[in-house]
Order: structure tokens, then sequence, then C-alpha cells
């Protein structure tokens, strides 16, 4: 099984690598995967240091300083309405489903933030849709080839809106 798990692994480094080949637009842009359940009450961005900003970091995004102060030694923290502002990033990833994600399309606070207006806001359905943001919420071998062709597509085909949430 060793060898079956590091070629698993070698093809996961061989996708990441070739995402950055194909996407050099993203090199050193700051990133966020954020769980948006309960959004625009609040939200739950993750730090650079736990899997989910880890897979950020694998496709060539940087994290954010801010966030990854207020976490501390934790995997991410929450971030209160008032404070949406720390979510300002060039690109955001959130995890949320339908609901949730029609009552942070009416919410005039997150849709003041730059990346919302550049249309830098990417939905990623977690327990709806194609479930792609459960996809890079689990993070492993198996998960995170699905994850890759997904965020690609929607990197590509910007236009392709909220199919996933």
């Amino acid at each position: 099984m060793v060898a079956q798990g590091e070629r698993l692994i070698r093809g996961v480094d061989a996708q990441f690598a070739a995402f950055r080949k194909e996407h050099p637009e993203v090199a050193g842009q700051e990133a966020l995967v954020v769980d948006a359940g309960q959004a625009p009450k609040s939200y739950y961005p993750f730090a650079s240091a736990d899997p989910r900003g880890q897979f950020l970091a694998e496709l060539g995004y940087k994290g954010s300083p801010a966030i990854d102060k207020l976490a501390g030694r934790t995997f991410g923290a929450e971030v209160a309405k008032e404070r949406v502002d720390l979510l300002d990033v060039d690109r955001l990833f959130l995890l949320i489903d339908a609901p949730a994600r029609k009552r942070l399309a009416a919410d005039r606070l997150f849709n003041r933030l730059a990346v919302a207006r550049s249309g830098h806001v990417t939905s990623l359905g977690y327990y709806s849709g194609d479930q792609l943001g459960a996809a890079v919420a689990l993070n492993s071998v198996l998960s995170i080839p699905f994850a890759l062709k997904g965020i690609a597509a929607e990197l590509d085909d910007p236009a392709r809106g909220d199919r996933g949430a």
C-alpha cells in the first residue's frame, strides 16, 4: 500500500503543479477558504496552517496575515459581520449552500467588499450542488483531484456563478 500511496501523492503534486502552470494569475494573490454557512451573521475563515489554507497555497495563493494573526495557533477564527472587512482579499472561496448564499447576496455590507464587487467570490457547495466545498474541506488524495478540476472550471468560466451552492 505504501507504493500506491506514494503514487497517489505524486499524482496530486503533479496536478497542483499543472494548475499553477495553467493559472499563473493566482500566484501571490491573497485568498481565503471561508465557512460561510452562517453568513451574513458570521464567517469562519481558515488560517494558512489549516489544510484548507494549505490547499490554497498549493494552488499558488498566499494566505491572509490578518486572519492568521486572528486565528493564532488554531485552524481559523470566527469573524462577526461587523468585521467582514477582514475577508476583503483577492479571492474568496466560500463553503456555502444555497440558503446562506441567498442571504449573503442580499447583504449590503458584504457586497461592499472589493472582492465581492470584482466578482472574485466563488461559492462552493458543501452539502448541496456538486459538493465541491466538501472536496476542498476534506483535502485528501482522493478529494483533491475533484476539487482541483472544479476550482479550475470556476476560474476558467466565472459565468458559472453560484452553480455549486
